[in-house]
């Protein structure tokens, strides 16, 4: 239950940025801003992931709390050859939209992120993949 309202605060994050790509999100094919299903082909579009770690006691007592914290993971993919210049930009706005102070919720959870950046980028037969790292972390009560 935790897990899932992290993942989902975060993702509505993502949605609401309006970055204009297609998307897939996890356990999904790639979608439209509208949530129609899109096959990527030679045109830009992105995936993204959250890689949670395992939650560590941050209080305790019965009305404790533990600390989620993790990783989101945005994947950008470019058509080769055609310069790193439109996937830089689109990772500044998605970076911008997850700085290091930011907060995002979903009912009672709030996420804080923890810094965003690029940390590689990768030249695949047909992609350049930018890859955008969102560190975050919540404390939520057991």
């Amino acid at each position: 239950m935790n897990q899932a309202k992290i993942d989902e605060a975060l993702l509505a994050t993502y949605v609401a940025g309006l970055f204009g790509l297609p998307t897939a999100y996890p356990n999904m094919g790639a979608v439209d801003a509208s949530g129609n299903p899109v096959q990527p082909a030679g045109d830009p579009w992105a995936r993204v992931s959250i890689l949670p770690a395992r939650p560590v006691v941050a209080t305790l007592g019965p009305g404790g709390k533990d600390e989620f914290n993790g990783i989101m993971q945005v994947d950008l993919f470019y058509p080769r050859n055609t310069g790193s210049g439109e996937a830089n930009a689109k990772a500044d706005e998605i970076i911008t939209a997850f700085k290091a102070g930011t907060t995002h919720t979903a009912g009672a959870v709030t996420v804080h992120s923890d810094g965003a950046g690029r940390v590689r980028a990768v030249d695949l037969p047909d992609w350049y993949q930018t890859i955008i790292e969102i560190a975050f972390h919540s404390w939520l009560e057991r």
